[in-house]
């Protein structure tokens, strides 16, 4: 579970320079944005990181025996619902609370 936690970090760094990246692109290249991800579907890149770390979240949420089933609930739908923010949120205000509860389980 910390190595998910810790892949979930960089799966969120790695999602919002693509996503930043891609939205200044479009404003800034448009047309050379749109060719690119007609060639390569960068924007299918950038789905499939906010998936895996959208997926990763909710494993950890889940599998973890430290919040009840309603605070769980509210958990999923901060990550599912608030989608790239939401992700951020979730992780800067419970990764330090899962972290501590993996290290006592040791």
């Amino acid at each position: 579970m910390k190595t998910l936690l810790k892949v979930i970090k960089w799966l969120l760094i790695v999602l919002t320079i693509l996503l930043v990246a891609y939205i200044l692109g479009i404003f800034l290249f448009h047309d050379t944005v749109f060719y690119l991800n007609e060639k390569y579907r960068i924007y299918m890149v950038i789905q499939l990181v906010h998936l895996a770390a959208s997926l990763s979240a909710l494993f950890v949420v889940w599998s973890s025996q430290l919040f009840d089933r309603w605070k769980k609930i509210d958990q999923t739908l901060l990550v599912v619902f608030l989608s790239i923010f939401g992700l951020w949120y979730w992780y800067k205000k419970y990764v330090k609370t899962y972290l501590h509860h993996e290290n006592t389980k040791e």
